[in-house]
This record gives C-alpha cells, structure tokens and sequence, in this order.
C-alpha cells in the first residue's frame, strides 16, 4: 500500500483520537495494552503524539483482530479500506 504524507497523517490522527475507547472496548488498560504491544508506557504516550505509519499499521491491525472492537474500527474514519481482503 503506498500512501502520501498526508493520507497516512489523516488515518493516524483518525485512530489516535480513538485509542482509549478502542482499548477500553478490549477492556485493558494503558499498562496491559502497552505490554501487549511490547513497547513502554512512556513510548506508548510518545505514540500518541508522534505514531509512525508502521506503528499505526500494527495498531490498526490488532484492533481488528480483537472482537470487540473489529465493527468499531472499520465504522471509524481511521480504517483505509484497502486492508480489507
């Protein structure tokens, strides 16, 4: 998927401003979440802020692979319709 600086600014903005519901919906906490990712919490808050395109790639990924938030995250305008199969 080749996308330009601004398409990949606008989704990981989009899924940004979604992170805590989204992980409230999985039910786990900044902490779990940050360990299941395998970064620290300090990273996470920085990827809050400063989410690379790769880093939003695997966010957006997992999202979708949890039941719980898999309708959300394709209903939220963060979701490019190109990852679906």
């Amino acid at each position: 998927m080749n996308r330009n600086k601004r398409e990949q600014q606008y989704y990981i903005v989009a899924l940004v401003k979604e992170l805590a519901p989204l992980r409230d919906k999985v039910g786990i906490s900044q902490g779990d979440f940050t360990g299941i990712i395998g970064v620290s919490r300090q990273t996470y808050l920085s990827i809050e802020k400063d989410m690379s395109w790769s880093t939003y790639l695997s966010l957006i990924l997992f999202f979708d692979y949890n039941y719980p938030t898999y309708q959300v995250i394709r209903k939220i305008d963060a979701f490019p319709q190109e990852l679906i199969g």
